[in-house]
């Protein structure tokens, strides 16, 4: 079995919500605003790092994402993104790689998809990108992130794609007039 962080984390939190999407394939009607508008954000991202221009990103996206305020919402987050980090920013020596790892002494392995493998003063990093809403704090933030296990299976996952990584950077992108990014 390949088991991706998205299906871990939704078992360990709520049981008949996974049985629910993962194994009856049953999901809302109308997509979560919120969810749609980091999808799009992350396509830009992905678009972006691999050399997409505008125009070609917005088709792209469009294609994925249904709800046009999501849509509006993650361009202005990511217009934001690129004045900060766009060119001055990180190397990115890879956008959303896809891992596969067999785990020691078990016939299962873990898979998933990584934001950004990060290049900073000739160090290695996984870089993950995360957006909220301007009801979360940075301290709340910071708290989830220090009992997820996420960020444990993208070094595990970095590394099986034979990078060396340092750590994890995570960046918020705060979806707020004007964005704001922690």
């Amino acid at each position: 079995m390949n088991l991706d962080f998205s299906r871990f984390d939704a078992f360990h939190r709520n049981m008949e919500k996974y049985r629910l999407h993962y194994e009856l394939n049953l999901s809302p009607a109308t997509p979560n605003y919120y969810l749609q508008r980091g999808i799009a954000f992350h396509l830009m991202l992905e678009y972006h790092s691999n050399g997409r221009k505008a125009g070609e990103i917005d088709l792209l996206v469009a294609r994925e994402v249904q709800d046009v305020k999501a849509i509006a919402a993650a361009k202005r987050m990511f217009a934001h993104w690129l004045q900060r980090y766009n060119p001055s920013g990180p190397v990115i020596l890879a956008a959303e790689p896809e891992f596969l790892h067999q785990l020691p002494n078990s016939p299962h392995s873990i898979c998933g998809k990584i934001d950004q493998i990060l290049e900073i003063d000739g160090r290695q990093w996984v870089g993950e990108v995360k957006t909220t809403n301007s009801r979360n704090t940075f301290a709340k933030i910071s708290t989830q992130w220090q009992t997820r296990k996420q960020a444990e299976f993208e070094l595990i996952g970095a590394q099986a794609l034979g990078y060396k990584p340092l750590g994890l950077l995570v960046r918020t992108v705060v979806e707020s007039s004007p964005p704001v990014i922690w």
